[in-house]
Formats: C-alpha cells, sequence, structure tokens
C-alpha cells in the first residue's frame, strides 16, 4: 500500500504495510492502491519526524540481499551483517545521528578505503528509504555534495533537524 506525507518541501511516499515499509521516496512508487492506514505507523513517525518531535526511527533497518526495509518492531532474527559494498554504505549512513554529518570520504575511510567516496555517492543516490536511511547528513568535502531528490530538500531537512536539535540546548 502507498501512503503519503506534506513536507515542507514537497511530499513524501511510504510503500509497504502494517509490519514493515519497502520504500520511503520523494517520487511518486508505483501504481499500488493509496491506504494511509496501513502504514499509519510510518506516516506517523515521518509526520514526528517532520515536527522536529522524533530523532530516532522506530522499529529497525533491515539491509540484506542489496535491499533495505524499515521494519516496524525489532527482530533478533535480523542481526545479519552487511555483506556488500551497498549494504555496508547505507549500514555505516544510518547510524549518523540525528542533527550531525559526515562526508563521502569519512563514510569511505569508516569502510576502510577513503576511495570509496564515490561509491558512498552511488549508494545514496540508489537509497530506498529516503530521510529514514539519512542520505541528506551526508555532504561533500567542500559542499553540500548532491541530493538525488533536489539539493533544497537536502537542504530543508538538514536545516529542520538543525532548528529541532538548536531547541534542545
Amino acid at each position: 500500500m502507498i501512503a503519503h506525507v506534506c513536507a515542507g518541501c514537497g511530499t513524501i511516499y511510504i510503500a509497504g504495510n502494517d509490519s514493515l515499509v519497502t520504500a520511503v521516496s520523494w517520487l511518486p512508487i508505483g501504481d499500488q492502491v493509496a491506504d494511509q492506514g496501513t502504514v499509519a505507523w510510518a506516516v506517523s513517525a515521518i509526520e514526528k519526524y517532520l515536527s522536529g518531535s522524533l530523532k530516532t526511527f522506530p522499529g529497525m533497518i533491515d539491509i540484506k540481499d542489496n535491499r533495505a526495509l524499515w521494519m516496524r518492531r525489532k527482530s533478533a532474527l535480523r542481526d545479519i551483517e552487511p555483506q556488500t559494498l551497498f549494504e555496508k554504505i547505507l549500514h555505516q549512513i544510518a547510524q549518523i545521528p540525528y542533527g550531525h554529518t559526515l562526508t563521502y570520504g569519512d563514510i569511505a575511510r569508516k569502510l576502510g578505503n577513503k576511495g570509496l567516496a564515490r561509491a558512498v555517492g552511488q549508494a545514496c543516490k540508489k537509497n530506498p528509504l529516503a530521510v529514514v536511511i539519512p542520505c541528506h547528513r551526508v555532504l561533500g568535502h567542500n559542499s553540500i555534495g548532491g541530493y538525488n531528490s533536489g539539493i533544497f530538500r537536502k537542504e530543508y531537512l538538514l536545516g529542520l533537524e538543525k532548528e529541532a536539535s538548536d531547541k534542545d540546548c
């Protein structure tokens, strides 16, 4: 099922069901039936994130078989180390705390090879869970870097997190 959330910089589309989300995107997702209720838990979490009141998404991210899923509940059965480079990169990005940023090079170094910065950028571009796996928190060395859905959205999300973090001080 598909749901959507209106943000200050566009609409976020969510595909999934009552136990997991398979996609979060700034672009319309497929031709599934629209049903806000089926993914109400995810809609609620994204709305709270956008309001600045949620800093950590509930449940867990499961990254395996070159796919990423946002699961409603944590599962001990899913403690599998990422295997592919894409999985490892998304796993690193998912660990970036709210209100913080890293560069493409920082993530490449965390993976043990500073030459992987371009691969980090490509993984961000293919991120199936926009906002939830926070690729917007990955910056260039001397710039804001890119964002598949538009720099204005990246700037919006970074500004939202900075504003909410400043209120915590």
